[in-house]
């Protein structure tokens, strides 16, 4: 705040001690002290409270600016055209048989080619092994 250097000190503290005198002086430096602690206490809860105030008007204006983009993107959404859609009940019937068709044929596969698989497997072994 001040720029003191150590030779400006002790010129005030001499000069302090011849008007103020030595009896008092401790007195007066304590109240100074004091003083002084206060005023930079207050200056510190000034700034704490400025910067709080600066901090909630950034909070409002961004509040402010997001829930125009999320009225802007609900009015976007809203408003977004709807595509026609038809839907034949016969095709998608018929589409539904030949995958469940299929389906079948690959279960019927499946199972031959598992049976196929036992077949080899137990070649040249005796019957009683056959699982």
């Amino acid at each position: 705040m001040f720029d003191f250097g150590l030779s400006k000190l002790v010129l005030i503290g001499v000069v302090a001690l011849v008007v103020i005198g030595p009896e008092r002086l401790p007195k007066v430096a304590r109240m100074a002290g004091a003083l002084f602690g206060r005023a930079q206490r207050y200056i510190n809860d000034v700034k704490s409270e400025v910067s709080r105030e600066m901090a909630l008007d950034e909070l409002h204006r961004l509040h402010g600016e997001v829930r125009a983009a999320a009225q802007q993107i609900e009015h976007d959404i809203v408003n977004l055209p709807r595509p026609s859609v038809t839907v034949d009940v016969a095709d998608e019937h018929a589409t539904a048989r030949s995958f469940l068709s299929k389906a079948r044929e690959f279960r019927r596969h499946k199972a031959a080619r598992a049976s196929l698989r036992a077949a080899r497997r137990s070649r040249g072994k005796p019957f009683s092994t056959i699982r």
